[in-house]
């Protein structure tokens, strides 16, 4: 959709979320697969600067040099469209868009800490938004995506 200009966004609210550029997760990976204690424990990874709905479609229409015109989906739209992807996938057809999708759409945010692995391990993310954004867009370019 960015690349023809379009970016969708819930009506209901600029979703607060936590992102990690993949290099950034690459490193956090493989520092807990070396890791050879006996605490076997969940690590969270994030950037400390979380970001918005919005503002992501912003730095992905700044990476690109495009603009994008964001639309705005009504919540009755999207509670429609969950029941219907729902029973098709009743009905044996693939159902990617559910009840538990659309919930994570309506959720006011999905954020998350790193504290636990930084203190576990020295870990921080290093990559910004832009920059991880800004190296998806290069690779999807030197694939022929976009």
């Amino acid at each position: 959709l960015a690349k023809h200009g379009l970016g969708l966004v819930p009506r209901v609210n600029n979703q607060r979320l936590s992102f990690v550029g993949v290099h950034d997760l690459v490193k956090a990976i493989a520092l807990v697969l070396n890791d050879t204690s006996v605490e076997h424990r969940t690590y969270f990874v994030t950037n400390d600067l979380a970001t918005t709905t919005v503002d992501i479609w912003k730095e992905v229409a700044r990476s690109l040099n495009k603009k994008i015109a964001l639309i705005k989906i009504p919540q009755s739209l999207l509670f429609l469209t969950m029941k219907m992807n729902t029973l098709l996938g009743h009905l044996g057809k693939e159902c990617v868009f559910d009840k538990k999708y659309y919930d994570q759409l309506n959720a006011e945010a999905w954020t998350c800490s790193s504290d636990l692995i930084k203190t576990d391990f020295d870990w921080k993310a290093s990559e910004s938004l832009s920059a991880a954004l800004d190296k998806t867009t290069q690779s999807y370019k030197q694939l022929g995506w976009i």
